[in-house]
């Protein structure tokens, strides 16, 4: 088992590295040579990592990976150190040894913090200073949620420091050192490294804050658009659609400060990819299985039956295609689709002989063709030539080299001699696009298949497509009261040669009511509304060096780094077109629920540290940046915390919550879903912590007394609790309480029953809570 999780760690590595533009180039180890080695050896790095590290004779290189990457001129070795207990899992420059990243992984040392993030500073400052001396003057500290750049994400037990790079008085956010530290033990683990040869020199003219946003506001990014939302209604019947302000960011969004014009996407240089990239076609035909997914239904009265409904989808077929024999492969009758109740059939059907696959969902009631998805892949033979064209057309191949080509494939029978004859027909010619022809046809199969739909109601755009079996790709966008909503519309594609459909998507959504506001802002005050409320960051980036990339095939960036402005980060979605609300995905008013990482008025605090390691855990989660540590504790506060806590799945912490399963519903009178309380005070129930009743009371002042009893309850002790005769009696206790007291003795949360009776202080509170888990852990060691 232990050489089967080796493997698999090793697997791990392998995969991130190969996520982060490496394509792994695996070396097999052969015979040394007599030469010079264009790389360190793998244990020439296991040194050069051991000694920065700190690593001791016990951690043995359990195994290794070369990965190289030729068109980013990337060069990693990827290590596993073991020990006993403990792995530490590397990459390094190949080249230099330099480490890139690395992991600590261990045995579990506890679940409660010990350290603050104050005091584990001091241990990310000196492995800087012990290893990064030459390069600390151009570093700067960084907030974690300022530097929104992806960083592996180290959970709550952990502190992560990120050190930007500075040039020139300016941010360079691409370049920077990130270490993460235990608030357990203390020690490092984990540590980032991105580093690059780059300068910057200021420029000439190079524009202020209010000059960008002026820039900014001249592209007229925010647009008007529908989205849906959810409403209130019994039966669910109708799609209810909400006008909404939208920002469309321009190309990259990225401004330069000098040139004052906006980059391209293709002209930034990238290379983290720390993000997996998922194939987009896969993505679709997965969502379009899902809706096979949804609950069989014997078809009932009212509905079309499966029969009449294939017949319909065949004749909106036959449109587009001459195949006739489609076949059912599978159907379901529904009830629910889109959000929306009713009745519906989901067919899918094929025709393997032509490659054609058709899904479509029907209304089953109205027989209307709700969605469409139909895809017909066409194999021709002159797929290659016409390939050969571009590479020609574009330069990446001589005359000479593109003549032997076609030569060779005439030879091999990859092309016809007509192909071959024609093989110097004007590429750029055959790729010129027709617009008005593409826009008329559109139309005209639109009016064929659904004659209902007016012209009127959607706008055309046709864009160039990178299938050269196609050429372009038409997209229509259903418009209502001149506003788009475009999650209803069509797209097509067309062959170039049989100017047949391939592609074809249609959704179209008929049972809907538009949300009409009395009045729309306009969008000059929508814009001053979004820039006011999101503000812009101004930063370094790095530009690629086409020369390089043209010239030697290798992706690498510009040496001199560019100034640009850009939109900070911001997590609402768009603005309400009546009031100028902020609203979140679902329409709704956007309501900022972040937790606080820091509280503003704890700093002197007596228990200033219980308060950081509490709300550091997960434990508090307060949206409130002041925290009021002097003010009574209220019911609510006490029970969101308890329930916090315990339902922490410490293992020496017995937890009503882990087997105990109630109703999400609560017949306290004084408190409804809306409170963000509700969501605690429901798993207090459910945890037996208190009991349902007529009123919670949430700001009712609780005595320690109270608070005990319900740890306890919350422990799944409370059965245990009510065995008084078996704990020793405790003078001035209620006969009722004894055995509460006794158990919170047991569980050191309390000392004695001194002022056992009396209210306390938040601040006071958390420090009885965290003193009293972090007594369990130590005496459970």
């Amino acid at each position: 088992m232990r050489k089967v999780l080796k493997r698999v760690m090793a697997t791990v590595l392998c995969i991130l590295t190969l996520s982060q533009g490496i394509y792994a180039n695996e070396l097999v180890a052969v015979k040394e040579k007599e030469t010079d080695s264009s790389i360190l050896k793998v244990d020439e790095i296991a040194e050069i990592v051991k000694k920065e590290l700190k690593i001791g004779k016990e951690f043995e290189v359990e195994d290794s990976s070369l990965s190289t990457d030729d068109y980013y001129l990337k060069k990693v070795w990827n290590l596993i150190f073991e020990s006993d207990d403990k792995n530490i899992q590397v990459r390094a420059n190949a080249e230099t040894g330099k480490i890139i990243e690395f992991e600590h992984w261990g045995r579990n040392d506890g679940e409660v913090l010990k350290y603050t993030k104050d005091q584990v500073r001091k241990t990310a400052e000196k492995y800087i200073d012990d290893n990064y001396a030459d390069i600390k003057k151009e570093l700067v500290e960084i907030e974690e949620d300022k530097f929104n750049r992806y960083i592996s994400y180290y959970g709550r037990d952990n502190y992560v420091f990120i050190y930007a790079r500075k040039l020139n008085n300016e941010i360079f956010k691409d370049n920077y050192i990130s270490i993460s530290v235990s608030g357990i033990t203390g020690e490092i683990t984990g540590f980032k490294f991105i580093w690059d040869d780059s300068k910057y020199t200021k420029k000439n003219g190079e524009i202020s804050e209010k000059e960008a946003r002026a820039i900014f506001e001249k592209e007229d990014a925010l647009k008007l658009k529908y989205i849906k939302v959810n409403k209130e209604d019994d039966k669910n019947t109708i799609l209810t659609l909400k006008p909404v302000y939208y920002y469309e960011m321009m190309n990259s969004g990225l401004l330069d400060s000098a040139s004052k014009k906006f980059y391209n996407v293709e002209d930034i240089y990238s290379y983290n990819g720390d993000e997996i990239v998922y194939n987009g076609a896969l993505k679709s035909e997965k969502q379009a299985d899902g809706l096979d997914m949804g609950r069989e239904m014997i078809p009932e009265e009212g509905a079309i039956s499966r029969e009449q409904a294939q017949k319909t989808i065949l004749e909106k077929i036959s449109k587009i295609t001459d195949t006739k024999n489609l076949d059912i492969k599978r159907s379901n009758y529904q009830g629910w689709y889109n959000g929306i109740n009713g009745k519906f059939w989901n067919m899918t059907l094929q025709n393997d002989e032509d490659n054609l696959y058709v899904n479509v969902t029907l209304d089953a009631d109205s027989g209307k063709i709700l969605r469409i998805n139909y895809n017909k892949h066409s194999y021709r033979n002159n797929d290659s030539i016409n390939r050969l064209k571009l590479e020609l057309a574009s330069g990446e191949l001589t005359k000479e080299d593109f003549e032997m080509k076609a030569k060779l494939m005439l030879a091999a029978g990859e092309i016809t001699k007509e192909q071959y004859d024609n093989r110097s027909k004007d590429i750029e010619e055959n790729a010129k696009i027709d617009t008005d022809a593409l826009n008329k046809k559109a139309q005209s199969i639109m009016s064929d298949m659904f004659p209902n739909i007016d012209k009127k109601e959607y706008s055309i755009d046709i864009e160039p497509s990178q299938d050269e079996k196609v050429k372009a790709y038409v997209k229509g966008t259903r418009v209502i009261n001149d506003i788009e909503y475009s999650r209803n519309g069509f797209s097509m594609e067309f062959d170039v040669e049989t100017k047949e459909v391939v592609r074809f998507s249609f959704d179209w959504f008929y049972n809907i009511e538009v949300e009409e506001p009395k009045t729309i802002i306009a969008e000059d005050k929508a814009s001053k509304i979004f820039y006011d409320q999101v503000g812009f960051d101004k930063e370094l980036i790095q530009i690629k060096d086409k020369d390089k990339e043209e010239k030697e095939n290798v992706l690498l960036p510009l040496k001199d780094l560019a100034l640009v402005y850009k939109l900070k980060p911001y997590r609402f979605s768009y603005i309400d077109v009546e009031n100028g609300k902020l609203l979140d995905y679902c329409g709704e008013e956007y309501k900022d629920n972040d937790e606080a990482e820091y509280f503003t008025d704890i700093k002197g605090n007596k228990y200033e540290q219980s308060i950081k390691l509490m709300n550091k855990m997960g434990f508090i989660r307060e949206t409130n940046e002041k925290f009021s540590p002097n003010a009574t504790l209220t019911k609510k506060d006490a029970i969101k915390w308890i329930v916090l806590t315990l339902s922490r799945q410490y293992e020496y912490i017995p937890s009503a919550k882990r087997n105990h399963f109630g109703n999400d519903e609560i017949s306290f009178k004084d408190i409804d879903e809306d409170d963000e309380y509700y969501r605690y005070v429901v798993d207090a129930v459910r945890m037996n912590i208190i009991e349902d009743g007529k009123y919670f009371n949430k700001n009712h002042k609780v005595t320690l007394m109270e608070m005990t009893k319900w740890i306890i309850n919350g422990m799944g002790q409370k059965d245990l609790a009510e065995y008084t005769d078996i704990f020793a009696k405790e003078e001035g206790v209620a006969n009722d309480d004894q055995g509460y007291i006794g158990l919170a003795k047991y569980y050191k949360l309390i000392e004695n029953t001194a002022n056992i009776e009396k209210t306390k202080s938040k601040a006071e509170t958390i420090d009885i809570i965290y003193d009293f888990i972090a007594n369990l852990e130590e005496s459970n060691k």
